[in-house]
């Protein structure tokens, strides 16, 4: 992917947990990258990837291939915050896209 269209800058965090001292755990959400990305809403028809529906899949975002992303990871863009549904649908060595959906 051309660089110069990785127009976002953007923060990818996943949900880590740490031990609270009292035999429990404390979940918390920890920073795994800062990177520039491409984020474009998707049409308002379904989506069916693999044979499963994703409707509720409404942005694609398009990441540097290096880039390391789980489905349940959050992206967080300026005060917006988005969760990783669908990974691994770039080209390898090209691009990363996942799937996203927006969260209130």
């Amino acid at each position: 992917m051309i660089p110069s269209l990785l127009r976002h800058f953007l923060r990818l965090e996943r949900l880590q947990g740490s031990p609270d001292g009292r035999g429990g755990w404390i979940e918390d959400w920890s920073l795994v990258a800062e990177s520039p990305g491409r984020l474009q809403p998707l049409t308002g028809r379904s989506l069916e990837l693999a044979g499963r529906l994703h409707a509720e899949a409404r942005f694609a975002l398009y990441l540097p291939p290096d880039l390391e992303a789980r489905r349940g990871d959050r992206v967080r863009l300026g005060s917006r915050r988005f969760q990783v549904l669908v990974t691994g649908l770039g080209h390898p060595g090209r691009y990363e896209k996942l799937l996203l959906r927006e969260l209130s």
